[in-house]
Formats: structure tokens, sequence, C-alpha cells
């Protein structure tokens, strides 16, 4: 069972405690998705980079396709650049508030 502690602290002080818990949270939180990738290999395979994205090929395809994605063909197999990847993956979580509802 956890200790609880009850304590009466001014309201100004809970703020600041508050806020230095959110800033510690966001650090840490920067920190890993600064480090999100970097263990594959620079290039990926399709298998590798739709395993990576959470998609199926037929849709890494897709992407390839329109243009989300930039593909690379070295003897015959697709290829693609992690770095490029990862770019990708910022441009599509911020596509929703470059379009015009």
């Amino acid at each position: 069972m956890e200790k609880q502690i009850l304590l009466s602290v001014p309201l100004d002080e809970f703020k600041l405690l508050v806020m230095g818990w959110i800033l510690e949270s966001l650090k840490e939180f920067k920190q890993n998705e600064s480090s999100l990738g970097k263990d594959l290999p620079l290039l990926l395979t399709r298998k590798q980079t739709a395993n990576f994205l959470g998609i199926s090929l037929v849709t890494l395809d897709n992407w390839t396709k329109d243009g989300k994605i930039q593909s690379y063909t070295i003897a015959d197999h697709k290829r693609f650049k992690r770095d490029e990847v990862l770019k990708a993956i910022k441009e599509v979580k911020n596509l929703k508030y470059k379009r015009g509802r």
C-alpha cells in the first residue's frame, strides 16, 4: 500500500509544483521522441518500413505513389531512407493543420 501525505500548500506553490512536473515530463517525452527510429538501419526495406509505420505493404506502395514517402530502387529492390521516413511521420502529423476546413 502506498503512503499518502496530505499537506496544506498555497495555490501559487501548488501551481509551481505542477508546472515543474509537467515540464519534466515534456523534457522526457522530447528526449524519447528524438531517439525514435535511431535503432533502424539507414536504408530500410519495404517490409521494415511498413512494420515501423504500422501499415500494410499496399498502403506503403500507395503512399509512395502519392509522394508521401520517397523510395529508391537499388537492383530492382525498393529502399527507404530512415531519415526521410521519420520526416514523413512528422509531416503526416501536421497535415490536418495545413488543410483548410
